[in-house]
């Protein structure tokens, strides 16, 4: 049964949708808790079953055959998977702490960010497991996917948990939390 959660989100409060399972799913066993984790999160918006979803091209779920308007996403990692809903295009991911990301610098410095500097700036403030799992929320909020490249996704965070993001001159508020040994990255886009 899924459980949720309060984060402080910019002049809000935001709910995130958990559905732990006791065992890592397998590919199909984790299509079914997707599936449901949208029906309930479609749920919560009013919206009754049966539940059309259907992808973008670059992959992201959306309604199909449906004039309400609801941006929804969901992440999973292990055996954890987590989703959010919005009025604003939302984008979530999840990422174990202990996930093991060795890179060489170079390709971090030219593929994950556009310059070594912002690569130095952004990781005296968070892990590279922090910043890859912000930097894929926004690309899955702005809709785009891992499609939209991770280094041209700017983020500027005021501390480890709060900050903003930029991609392609569209602003994404920021939130990052802590689920067990799993971090967490919210964005939602800016309407200013």
């Amino acid at each position: 049964m899924p459980y949720s959660f309060l984060v402080p989100f910019s002049n809000q409060d935001i709910r995130i949708l958990v559905y732990e399972a006791s065992y890592k799913p397998s590919y199909n066993q984790q299509k079914i808790i997707s599936h449901n984790c949208v029906e309930h999160l479609l749920g919560k918006a009013e919206i009754a079953p049966p539940i059309d979803v259907g992808r973008t091209i670059y992959g992201k779920p959306q309604l199909r055959h449906s004039n309400i308007h609801i941006n929804f996403n969901i992440s999973h990692s292990e055996n954890l998977t987590v989703g959010i809903s919005h009025s604003l295009p939302v984008g979530i991911d999840i990422e174990s702490e202990k996930r093991h990301c060795e890179m060489p610098d170079d390709y971090i410095y030219s593929e994950i960010f556009a310059s070594k500097l912002e690569a130095i700036d952004a990781l005296s403030t968070n892990t590279l497991i922090e910043l890859w799992t912000i930097k894929e929320a926004v690309l899955k909020a702005s809709g785009y996917g891992l499609w939209g490249g991770l280094k041209n996704v700017v983020i500027k965070m005021v501390n480890r948990n709060k900050g903003t993001a930029y991609f392609i001159n569209q602003k994404y508020e920021i939130e990052l939390s802590d689920i067990k040994k799993f971090v967490v990255a919210v964005a939602i886009h800016s309407k200013t």
